[in-house]
């Protein structure tokens, strides 16, 4: 049996992040509901969790701007 990974992240902005992981990364969309989406990043499930107030913008921040 293999071991299943589920890693949950807060971003700031949901279809960014989507775009990113899918369109820069490589994974694989999966199941995408209002507030969140999943992806499979070589094998494991991430959650890209709308909340952009749980994101830091502090030093040693990446942001797009």
């Amino acid at each position: 049996m293999q071991p299943i990974l589920h890693l949950s992240l807060p971003v700031r902005d949901l279809t960014e992040a989507t775009e990113f992981y899918v369109g820069t990364l490589g994974c694989e969309p999966a199941r995408a509901r209002p507030g969140f989406a999943d992806v499979i990043f070589f094998g494991m499930q991430v959650t890209l969790q709308d909340r952009p107030d749980e994101v830091s913008s502090g030093p040693g921040a990446v942001t797009s701007e």
